[in-house]
């Protein structure tokens, strides 16, 4: 092989490098080495020495998926899951790297602290504010608070961030919905105690009935507290803005390596999971007071 061709071949440490640098938090970021349970312990795992030329993207191991690896065996894959937990690594091919991210791509990628959404549709630069604190994690970004460039029309502005995705499952204006729309607040989280938060950093001067919320799954409690605020809704599902996310990767996967790998997004929608097996009770006698419980 020539020297410019191996020159241009993509590694797996230069698709471990692109990755950190877009999910800069995530410390878990490999969940499956070729070698992982294969190779004695002798042999070490070098990213630097194994070429990719596919990278294969999805929020879950579906069944594409595994299509996906098994298409063509002389391709060797990197495969990117956003929920990794249902792999079968018995079907995973050998010498398939299995990346991971699940909260910090759900902070950075769905909608949230989503700088890149809030760039593409005009929100200021300068102000941004990060909402933190979630699930008894205070550093845990899970929202970002944003002035548009120019005021937008409530419809107009609504129903361009529900194009974006695909389209929605609520979307709430009030009853004008040609007013103003001047704030977006793209939110992980959708409960009465975060739009209290959201509430507090609007200054005094603008009208809560010019912010927008941007979220997932429509949750009744924080859609009734936001329309006795006046907010507008856009609630647009929650695998719609996973799957926003999965392909804004990909096209940022694309725009590195160009025509160096093949990219391949699965979008199929998740397998409904096995029910969970109902919680047996076992009789045992309580040494204390002599009596049959159950645990």
């Amino acid at each position: 092989m020539s020297t410019a061709i191996q020159a241009s071949a993509v590694t797996h440490a230069d698709i471990l490098a692109l990755s950190h640098r877009l999910l800069p938090q995530e410390h878990d970021l490999i969940f499956h080495t070729p070698f992982f349970s294969r190779l004695p312990r002798r042999r070490l795992y070098d990213p630097t020495r194994l070429r990719v030329s596919r990278v294969i993207i999805s929020l879950t191991p579906t069944p594409g998926v595994y299509t996906a690896m098994s298409e063509d065996s002389r391709q060797s894959s990197v495969l990117f899951l956003h929920r990794p937990w249902q792999l079968e690594r018995r079907r995973v091919p050998r010498g398939t790297l299995v990346l991971q991210s699940h909260t910090v791509f759900d902070a950075l990628y769905t909608t949230g602290w989503n700088n890149a959404f809030a760039d593409a549709h005009g929100v200021r630069n300068d102000g941004r504010i990060c909402l933190k604190g979630h699930k008894g994690d205070p550093e845990r970004a899970i929202g970002l608070v944003g002035r548009l460039e120019q005021p937008r029309k409530m419809r107009e502005y609504a129903m361009e961030l529900a194009e974006a995705f695909g389209g929605y499952e609520t979307v709430w204006m009030g009853e004008d919905d040609e007013r103003d729309a001047h704030t977006l607040v793209s939110l992980n989280a959708f409960t009465p105690e975060i739009l209290d938060r959201v509430a507090a950093l609007i200054p005094e001067s603008l009208p809560l009935s010019g912010v927008i919320c941007l979220t997932g799954a429509t949750r009744a409690a924080g859609l009734e507290d936001a329309q006795k605020r006046g907010m507008g809704v856009v609630a647009v599902g929650h695998q719609r803005c996973e799957f926003w996310g999965i392909r804004y990767f990909a096209r940022e996967v694309e725009k590195v390596f160009a025509q160096r790998l093949h990219v391949v997004v699965v979008d199929e929608p998740e397998p409904p999971r096995p029910p969970k097996a109902p919680k047996v009770t076992i009789a045992t006698v309580d040494s204390l007071q002599g009596e049959a419980v159950t645990s």
